[in-house]
């Protein structure tokens, strides 16, 4: 699970297919399909990954123990914001405020300037709506 995870950030922008499963309510059957993922321009923004190397350890230590409560705690505290505010940033200051190991969390920013790539990539559609609105 976590190979796979640090496989595809490291593969950030290239091509990649998914398959793809619904249901389609007219036809009232499973229906299959691909989705291909690439960028096109601006690819040099994301960095050069190709001499990144990893390795996984497992270690049973009270470290390991507390990251992952403080990960998993965080998950639950931003899945439960998202399903409150839908589609708001989840990188800003005021996503994290309220959960109990607030001051312990990094990658959170107060800036409303600039782009972000992550937050660009997996904006909510809603929102990406209405910031092109306002961009025109």
């Amino acid at each position: 699970m976590f190979k796979d995870a640090a496989d595809r950030l490291l593969q950030v922008g290239e091509p990649r297919t998914h398959v793809v499963t619904g249901f389609d309510t007219e036809l009232k059957q499973i229906v299959k399909g691909t989705v291909l993922h690439k960028i096109t321009g601006g690819r040099e923004a994301l960095g050069d990954f190709s001499k990144v190397s990893y390795s996984i350890t497992c270690a049973d230590t009270s470290l390991t123990l507390a990251a992952d409560v403080l990960a998993n705690s965080v998950h639950h505290h931003l899945k439960n914001r998202q399903e409150q505010s839908v589609g708001e940033p989840l990188n800003k200051i005021e996503s994290i405020q309220g959960h109990v190991l607030a001051e312990l969390v990094c990658g959170v920013h107060g800036s409303n300037q600039g782009t972000y790539f992550a937050a660009a990539v997996y904006m909510h559609p809603e929102i990406r709506g209405k910031r092109d609105e306002n961009d025109t």
